[in-house]
């Protein structure tokens, strides 16, 4: 029953999680046609930031039971295998799609930034979702346009041996 209420979740879910993938791709369009110069990065991680504040904005305000079934989903430590699996898959599409949009604008840590970025979110919604109160989309802007450019501006950085 358990795995059925988690396929149905995703079923659910799944034009959601599909439209916020192609407004990435739009900005990814945007982004890779803009000459370079000094405001492209900040430019991209603004539209991004602002599309994924209003995704998890409207996650917990009109999608609240969708997120708190995923957030159940994703947090529990006692799931039955085939159910773990199912879970731990999704997590890991989640990552993939989220890698792809930061391999597409060149970073060399894709599968890093995508796990950084999807561990705020989650946080971000988990948070929300666990104390009623939901965070203005200002607030959540902000906060993925920090995380945002830094990791954009990260580049090829790597932590000194």
């Amino acid at each position: 029953m358990l795995e059925a209420s988690f396929d149905a979740y995703r079923g659910h879910t799944q034009a959601r999680r599909e439209a916020l993938l192609a407004a990435a791709e739009s900005h990814i369009a945007h982004f890779l046609a803009m000459p370079p110069g000094a405001d492209k990065l900040p430019a991209f991680a603004a539209a991004l930031a602002d599309t994924l504040a209003r995704y998890v904005r409207a996650g917990v305000v009109e999608h609240r039971t969708d997120l708190a079934v995923e957030c159940s989903f994703l947090f529990a430590w006692n799931l039955p295998p085939t159910l773990r699996a199912k879970v731990d898959a999704h997590s890991r599409e989640l990552v993939q799609l989220a890698a792809q949009v930061f391999s597409r604008i060149g970073s060399r840590s894709a599968e890093v930034d995508s796990g950084l970025l999807l561990a705020c979110i989650r946080q971000l919604e988990f948070t929300q979702v666990s104390t009623g109160e939901a965070a203005s989309v200002d607030t959540l802007r902000l906060t993925l346009f920090r995380l945002l450019l830094g990791l954009l501006m990260a580049g090829d950085s790597m932590p000194p041996a």
